[in-house]
């Protein structure tokens, strides 16, 4: 029955995709599934919980990943051995193959739940001061160029969403994501995120993303993630105008 479900489906994983208390799971080699479940991805103080489930081997575990991946457009195998996509209903997997993992395959797998906070809200619960909140609105409002600095799961999507919103409904927004996660209030939203070619280099990435945002005549421009060499084009943009 196991090696049925890790041939044709995901696996272990099935229950955890399915149990929306589940924000994060963590494969550290096939013996060894660990989740978080919380209200949301920011709660990163709580604890990882051991599942009790396993893959019967590292290559199960590449066998589930690689079907993910290839859905994607991606390969995952020992020639292409980091892969990072997004799952249908939005979920961010990331994973190491056995080749290059000691311990067997390493994945991370998180629920894209960015939350649409407004700045009011996080004053509400204590995220930020009032004084603070009003800052930000005001370098907001006159254009200013703001950067969201801080770790996985420390709330940065969530108040870059808070920013994001507090623009002006009548202006046009580009927002180029790694993995499409924000929902943004204003009609005129355009968003831009990387698609692979199956099987070979990227058809675009994030640096040929930013850099051709421009021409969309945005009024403002927001970039969630910069982790490359989409940092250049991204530090000319600012460096040029303030949007």
């Amino acid at each position: 029955m196991q090696i049925a479900r890790e041939v044709c489906g995901h696996g272990p994983l099935t229950e955890l995709l399915e149990d929306e208390a589940v924000v994060e799971i963590f494969i550290n080699g096939p013996t060894q599934i660990l989740v978080r479940r919380a209200a949301d991805t920011s709660s990163i103080g709580i604890p990882l919980t051991p599942v009790n489930a396993f893959f019967s081997s590292d290559e199960a575990v590449a066998l589930v990943i690689r079907r993910v991946m290839f859905a994607a457009g991606l390969k995952f195998d020992a020639e292409h051995p980091i892969a990072e996509a997004r799952m249908a209903d939005g979920t961010r997997v990331n994973a190491v193959h056995h080749a290059a993992a000691v311990k067997g395959p390493i994945v991370t797998i998180s629920r894209t739940s960015t939350r649409n906070a407004t700045l009011a809200e996080l004053v509400c619960e204590g995220v930020l001061s009032k004084n603070m909140s009003d800052f930000l609105e005001l370098c907001v409002r006159s254009r200013r160029n703001v950067a969201i600095c801080g770790g996985p799961g420390a709330g940065t999507g969530t108040l870059l969403s808070a920013l994001a919103a507090a623009i002006p409904a009548e202006e046009r927004i580009v927002v180029v994501e790694q993995v499409a996660r924000l929902k943004l209030p204003q009609p005129h939203v355009v968003t831009l995120e990387p698609r692979p070619l199956r099987g070979g280099p990227s058809a675009t990435n994030m640096r040929d993303l930013v850099g051709n945002a421009g021409r969309r005549r945005p009024n403002r421009g927001v970039v969630n993630e910069v982790n490359g060499s989409e940092a250049l084009e991204l530090s000319m943009a600012m460096a040029g105008r303030q949007d």
